[in-house]
Order: structure tokens, then sequence, then C-alpha cells
């Protein structure tokens, strides 16, 4: 499965501050970056899994979903590094939120 980042957890909570879509995207500030972004209700429960990407494509190994939440709903943002066949592709990024 190519959301399943294995090294460097970052976690997130963000929380709703209204109904809508809300889009979360990495940014990378080194080419060598590449990030798996996800999202939980429950931070611990990969079972909870609500979104989910790896690479916006293109070559570009940035991350991006739109989530539609709920006023006050709270999710948890994961950022991993994506560990491949030459090892973890770790370094800075950005993480943004956006409403829709």
């Amino acid at each position: 499965d190519g959301c399943r980042g294995t090294v460097d957890n970052h976690v997130y909570a963000f929380t709703a501050p209204a109904a809508r879509t809300y889009a979360f995207e990495t940014s990378l500030d080194d080419d060598v970056v590449d990030t798996v972004l996800s999202a939980r209700g429950v931070c611990d429960y990969q079972a909870s899994e609500l979104a989910c990407n790896d690479d916006l494509g293109g070559g570009l190994w940035a991350s991006r979903f739109e989530l539609e939440l709920a006023a006050d709903q709270t999710v948890f943002i994961i950022v991993h590094a994506f560990d491949g066949f030459a090892g973890p592709r770790r370094g800075a990024y950005t993480l943004t939120v956006t409403a829709l």
C-alpha cells in the first residue's frame, strides 16, 4: 500500500473551525524528501484512516488530499517519510491546511 510511511512520523491535531472541506498539503524544502500524508479519526488506530496520499504524481513527491469535516471535528494529520528501496527520504517540509 503506497500510504504506509514507516519512519519519522510527525502527528498534528487539527480541529475544524467550521463545517467545510479542507485541503491538507505538504510542500517540500528539498528534492530528496518524499512525504506520505494521512488523516485519522483516532491517532493510534490505523483502521480509523480517513484519507491518505503518497505523491502528487508527475515526479512530485509532495502529498495532498481534501477532507470534508464537521465543525469542531478533530482529526490527526500524520506526515511520514517514505521508506523506499534506497532508504528513508527524510527532510524538511511545510504542512499547509486550506479551507476550500
